[in-house]
């Protein structure tokens, strides 16, 4: 008879211990191993695999009596050495261990002390460096009630599985192996079934994992779950019960999913970026700033408490002469030019004045080439910078190709939009020294009219026609006219001509075949509407073949994020949330690849309980081979985060499918 034992997670006194290291790469930090489910390890700088340690510190002395290093990579001639003190460092050995394969454990007499640390020498690791995937560390727990002799270990194999064009099934590559471990105990009493019974509740399904020791006595220790298919069996003898216990070890911590991308702003480390122009972005000052050829812009600020990345395409400003008002189309104003210091803190903003006539005082933004420049019934982005003066509102009219006109007003002191007219967008964006960006966006119809965004004066009684004073004015900078665009991108300075700015490209390498895949892009929305009208999606990023015929996209269709499979034989499979994207709000998207190819999505904003879209339908074929590239087919092999309308915070690709936003909150 065996006498089961474990370590629960919440059991765990790791997870409350500050942890030390002689070596980190950085790529590979220490608080990984304390994370699960585990996808990425703890690593040494490469070539630090000889008297590394690494150090638990507790605030308060803690008995412990097992510790286990779960998901190594250390090899059977490496030397592991448990060592604890009150005083630091530590120097006596509290246990030698015996390498294991999987699961490197000991048991030992309960020691309490402050100051633990692990001493690791692998000479020999072909790797170049150690990792470890999950450190358990506790005073573990033996149920009282001994299970059968000869528990069951059967093992298992999850393999890759595609189709092939003609739809024959085909086995691909191997992605885990594991044990499944059966325990079968005799009869028990009210009391001892109580005890199991409450053990396993604790479990929680297969949500939890525990380090499960068979028998202390034994050399043989597993990082499990419940099987989420075979939790308990009742075995009926008579008016007694025999249950059996079916535990299966966690892939996770076998095989370590440690190669696949992962991005948390600011920390580029494992991509390369590549953008041929210089760019614009803010800061945290809440400044416009110029970021230099190839150069991330991690930490755009949209307010001082949200920043991210910002990813966007190619874009064109159209409006020529963005910083001098005095060249833009105008009527019943005079220009100020170079008046006062602009967004950017360089005195080149402009000051629009209204002069002694009556009837409309303004400047106007059009795009070159007018309204023949754009397509009929298309989406036009618009911005432009203003600041208070004696004047503090503008009314902003967009006129389309058959005459209809659009408005909105805007509060320049406060940077509120007090009215807007149905069918159009618009937001204010804060700068500093008071200055607001207005973002506009409007639909330009079809007709022979020309078109137009005129930015007028308003006077104290709200009137947008009435008799100037010739003295009172407000501050405009920084014109722009994305033609053909759904909402304005960052500021692109123009002269004489239309400028532009070239596309981010953000990009790992992915070298992995097609298989189950859970995405998942936290980001702050600051795009409003992201509608294309000749039904184009916008793919955040995608993984496809080289000849682009077998796919995976993630990003927006219209008001919804999608995920979708396009098949070697063409046929695409797509799973849609539709919800509505709100300017500032934080976005969670999962998007889920299943074995057999099907997909589903899921979001959640500003934090709130995940909404799920219907599961796909299977596409008629797979392809075999992905690669990911950036996101207009740029590089293949790579894989590529692009955003549109989006201030990204958080990007990670992890093998399996998953549905629990929790585990991709932790930052890693």
């Amino acid at each position: 008879m065996g006498f089961l034992a474990y370590l629960k997670k919440a059991d765990n006194e790791a997870l409350g211990a500050f942890l030390a290291a002689s070596s980190e790469n950085t790529s590979y930090l220490l608080g990984n191993l304390l994370i699960e489910p585990i996808a990425k390890p703890w690593r040494t700088i490469d070539g630090q695999i000889e008297t590394q340690t690494l150090d638990v510190h507790f605030p308060a002395p803690r008995a412990l009596d097992v510790a286990a290093l779960v998901g190594h990579n250390l090899t059977s001639a490496a030397t592991i050495v448990l060592k604890a003190d009150d005083t630091f460092p530590p120097t006596t050995t509290v246990a030698t261990l015996t390498w294991r394969a999987r699961v490197t454990w000991a048991a030992f007499a309960s020691t309490t002390k402050r100051y633990w640390r692990w001493a690791i020498s692998d000479p020999a690791n072909p790797d170049g460096f150690l990792q470890v995937g999950y450190l358990s560390m506790g005073v573990k727990t033996q149920l009282t009630e001994g299970f059968l002799i000869g528990f069951t270990k059967l093992r298992a194999v999850e393999n890759r599985r595609v189709r092939s064009e003609f739809g024959v099934p085909v086995l691909g590559a191997k992605l885990a192996d594991f044990t499944e471990l059966s325990f079968s105990f005799d009869a028990l009493d009210n009391t001892k079934r109580d005890e199991l019974d409450d053990f396993l509740r604790s479990l929680d399904g297969d949500r939890e994992p525990l380090l499960l020791i068979p028998d202390p006595d034994a050399a043989e220790a597993f990082f499990a779950r419940l099987s989420p298919e075979h939790e308990v069996v009742q075995i009926g003898f008579g008016s007694a019960e025999v249950p059996e216990v079916v535990f299966r070890e966690d892939p996770l911590g076998v095989r370590l999913i440690d190669a696949l991308p992962d991005y948390t702003d600011g920390d580029t480390t494992g991509f390369t970026f590549t953008r041929a122009s210089a760019a614009r972005t803010k800061n945290k000052d809440l400044k416009l700033v110029s970021v230099a050829i190839d150069v991330l812009r991690s930490g755009y600020y949209l307010t001082k408490s949200k920043r991210g990345t910002l990813l966007e395409g190619a874009a064109t400003n159209s409006a020529l002469n963005s910083e001098d008002v005095s060249l833009w189309g105008k009527s019943g104003v005079t220009i100020t030019v170079n008046n006062a210091d602009a967004p950017d803190g360089l005195t080149t903003a402009d000051k629009v004045v209204e002069d002694t006539g009556g009837g409309a005082h303004q400047v106007a933004i059009v795009p070159t080439g007018g309204a023949g420049a754009t397509t009929d019934d298309t989406l036009q982005a618009i911005a432009v910078w203003g600041k208070i003066a004696e004047r503090t509102k503008v009314m902003l009219r967009a006129t389309a190709k058959d005459a209809s006109v659009k408005t909105a007003k805007i509060n320049l002191s406060t940077g509120v939009v007090e009215t807007q007219d149905s069918g159009i967008e618009v937001e204010v964006e804060t700068y500093i020294n008071s200055w607001f960006r207005v973002l506009f966006q409007y639909d330009v119809k079809s007709g022979g009219s020309a078109i137009a965004l005129d930015v007028r004066l308003l006077n104290a009684s709200d009137l947008e026609s009435y008799t100037g004073d010739g003295s009172s004015g407000l501050y405009l900078f920084g014109g722009q006219w994305e033609i053909d665009t759904a909402w304005p991108t960052s500021y692109i300075p123009t002269g004489g001509s239309a400028a532009s700015r070239s596309e981010d490209v953000f990009q790992t390498p992915f070298a992995f075949g097609v298989q189950t895949l859970t995405s998942y892009v936290r980001a702050i929305e600051i795009g409003q509407k992201h509608a294309d009208i000749s039904g184009v999606d916008a793919a955040r990023f995608r993984i496809e073949d080289s000849g682009v015929t077998a796919e995976m996209r993630f990003g927006e269709r219209g008001s919804q994020w999608f995920v979708a499979h396009k098949g070697s034989g063409g046929d695409d499979k797509v799973s849609v949330i539709a919800v509505g994207s709100n300017w500032a709000e934080t976005q969670e998207f999962l998007g889920q690849v299943y074995q057999d190819g099907a997909v589903q999505a899921r979001i959640s904003i500003d934090g709130a309980a995940p909404a799920a879209g219907t599961k796909s339908a299977v596409p008629a074929s797979q392809g075999t081979d992905w690669g990911l590239p950036g996101p207009l087919h740029s590089d293949y092999g790579s894989s590529g985060l692009h955003s549109i309308g989006l201030l990204v915070q958080r990007f990670e690709l992890r093998r399996g499918v998953t549905s629990d936003f929790d585990s991709f909150r932790k930052k890693r």
